[in-house]
Order: C-alpha cells, then structure tokens, then sequence
C-alpha cells in the first residue's frame, strides 16, 4: 500500500536542503502500521534506483494515522522507502487523547525531564495488566524515589496514595502494597539488616497544640457489616521455618532516644473493648498452675490515669 501526495507538505522553511528537513504526512484511513512499513512513501520518489525523489535520508516525517502519531527519520530511498525510530532510545508511539502508547509492548520512554500528568494503564479488553516501573541500576542507594514538596501551609496532605478496588465475588486476596526485600541466595550478608517496610516521621519545625506524631498508623475504616475469623488494625505473622540463633521475636521495641517515653503501649479503648488479651493454643506461654513464690517483681500499668500493679514471680 502506498501514501498520497495531496496528504504530505513541507514543515521546514530553511533554503538548505542538505540538512535533515522536517516534512508532515496524513491518512485519515490507514494505520501507523501500515504507514510505517517498507515502500509506503515511495511515491515520492521520482527514481528509487538512483534515490532521486522530494526526501532524501534523515529527513524528518511528523506522521499522522488513523490510530496515533509519531515521529520517523528517512533511512533508505533507493529500491524502497524506508523510515525508522530516531534512535534506540526513541520509540513508535501512538497517542490516544493524552496517552502515549508503545507498539507491541516492548518500546522504552526514556524520559530527561520533568514528566507532568499521569501514569495510566486501563485497556480495554485486556484481563490484567501492570503498569510497572523498575530500576536495575547496580550503583544507586535509593533506586526509586518519590518525594512530595507541597506548597501547602495547612490542610490534609498525601505523599502517597496508593488505593485498590476489587469486584470480589469469590474467594480473593488484595493488598494495596507489598514491600518485599530478599536476600539471594547465592550471596552471604554479615551485620546487615533487613526491613521489608521503613517508616519515618520526623518533625524538624515546631509541632504544638493537640498534635499527634506517628511513624504508623493503620485503620479499619467504618465498613459494611464483616463476616471473618478475625478484624484487626495490624497483623503479626512468621512464616520462618529454618532454627534462628539469636533472639526471635514476634515484635521488638527500642528506645534509642535521650527523651523519656511515658509508656511501652497506650490503649484508648472508648469502653469498647472487652479484654485486654486473648490467648490461643500458648501452652508454652502459659500454664495452668499460677506462681505465688519466690522473689517477685511488680509491673505498673496506668488504669484511668491511676498507677496499678501487675505481680510477677519468679516460682
């Protein structure tokens, strides 16, 4: 199939037509594809033998299809026109309203500059897809990073939001994010630490009045009615099957600050919580014959603002 010379001008104005010239081409019918594929523009050639014709190689083609945009550059004109990517850091891309889209899905974007907008994937037709972002840079410290500077002086402000919808009517499993951090297995880490998720808050400017500062926090929003073995704000779960030397622990707290904490746990309880623990299947933990010899310890606990004990014995 070939093009039409009533749907391609001239953009460039200079007078020197050794250099690359920018030219424009338009078909309302056929597609990037079709436009893009060997001898398509023959038809401004006057001798493909000799490659005498209106283009000449690297000139420049802004094209316009049925389906999409691009730019090209004139790599051939003898036997057959052919046009190719600027470079390998260059892609065929066709826009659709404002979104930029690869052929075939293997196509990179190397973008040098501030992009503005949006990162969207929603196909039609398509069951599942990822819009993914990776960085196999070997040398970086802080392989992605994503930082938020709002001009704001007041209200709610939001870094990240990541928020997931699922149409469930089975059984599913849905995480709105998943930090994971592995080890290979080929490798060896001596005095290393691991942490699948790193919370910080920290307040370099003056915080006052009823404020409240937290590394963390989970919610259970206000739902429709739940049916479930458990609801809970936060769950601990070790899946560790191999013997760990060294102290192994459920959860680890530490205070390596110079300021005094008040309490390891505060629990504001609305008189809505029934008990203060429940335990399962902890014979290990707990046993049936309770300790009253021995030296004993006593821990204190706040109740209502008044300063309670715990008795602790040694047996």
């Amino acid at each position: 199939m070939s093009g039409s010379i009533d749907n391609f001008s001239r953009i460039s104005a200079t007078g020197n037509d050794t250099a690359p010239i920018m030219y424009s081409f338009l078909s309302t019918t056929d597609a990037m594809a079709t436009i893009l594929a060997s001898a398509y523009f023959n038809f401004l050639m006057q001798d493909l033998t000799n490659g005498v014709g209106i283009i000449k190689v690297n000139d420049i083609l802004l094209i316009q299809g049925s389906d999409g945009d691009g730019f090209v550059k004139v790599t051939a004109v003898t036997t057959a026109v052919t046009v190719a990517n600027f470079s390998a850091e260059f892609v065929n891309v066709t826009l659709s309203g404002n979104t930029i889209i690869g052929d075939a899905g293997t196509d990179t974007v190397t973008f040098n500059a501030k992009l503005v907008g949006q990162l969207y994937r929603n196909e039609t037709g398509v069951d599942s897809k990822s819009l993914k972002m990776h960085n196999h840079d070997t040398a970086a410290t802080m392989n992605n990073e994503f930082k938020y500077e709002t001009i704001n002086t007041s209200g709610n402000n939001y870094g990240t939001w990541n928020e997931c919808h699922i149409a469930a009517t089975g059984t599913a499993t849905m995480r709105a994010q998943t930090n994971v951090t592995v080890l290979e297995s080929t490798f060896t880490a001596t005095d290393t630490t691991l942490i699948g998720t790193y919370s910080q808050c920290r307040g370099d400017g003056d915080i006052r009045g009823a404020s409240f500062v937290a590394a963390q926090y989970a919610l259970i929003e206000a739902s429709a009615a739940i049916t479930a073995t458990h609801v809970t704000s936060s769950w601990l779960d070790s899946h560790q099957a191999n013997a760990v030397t060294g102290q192994h622990d459920f959860q680890y707290m530490t205070n390596n600050g110079a300021a005094v904490m008040d309490q390891v746990t505060y629990i504001y309880g609305g008189n809505k919580i029934t008990n203060w623990m429940a335990f399962d299947t902890v014979d290990g933990m707990i046993s049936a014959t309770a300790e009253t010899g021995g030296s004993s310890k006593k821990i204190k606990i706040l109740v209502d603002g008044v300063l309670h004990y715990i008795n602790a014995y040694t047996g």
